[in-house]
């Protein structure tokens, strides 16, 4: 009766614990892709107005 009732809670526990981790690692690349995304408009704006390689752009 022991046994399967922990079995079942640590089950419970493992489904709980992947859930949490799969929103985790959701949110975290939600994050990434924003930053990559705001990072890469702070370069176009940067190279807009300095050129490409880094000469003011007349």
């Amino acid at each position: 009766m022991r046994l399967t009732l922990w079995k079942k809670n640590t089950r419970k526990q493992t489904n709980l614990t992947e859930t949490a981790l799969n929103t985790a690692l959701e949110t975290f690349h939600e994050r990434r892709k924003d930053l990559t995304n705001k990072t890469q408009a702070i370069l176009n704006a940067i190279n807009e107005k300095d050129g490409p390689h880094g000469n003011p752009t007349p």
